[in-house]
């Protein structure tokens, strides 16, 4: 395998990864009792460190600058 073939290999992994990652913060489906009532958030902050807009929607982001994440091959 070609440098380049690896290379091309490893960025599609990162990439699923990082898709999959991005989908469970935003819908974990069903938990487990003990850790139901938890969650994960992404926030933009203000200059203190406080939370003021949720940021969600990140797997649209990843397909913004990785098309191929969906599926779909980019041209």
């Amino acid at each position: 395998m070609s440098e380049d073939d690896l290379t091309t290999v490893v960025r599609h992994m990162q990439r699923e990864l990082l898709c999959a990652i991005c989908c469970l913060l935003s819908d974990p489906g069903e938990l487990e009792p003990e850790v139901r009532d938890m969650a994960w958030g992404f926030f933009q902050l203000d200059a203190t460190g406080r939370p003021v807009a949720e940021i969600g929607s990140l797997h649209e982001s990843v397909l913004e600058t990785e098309p191929e994440c969906d599926g779909r091959r980019a041209d």
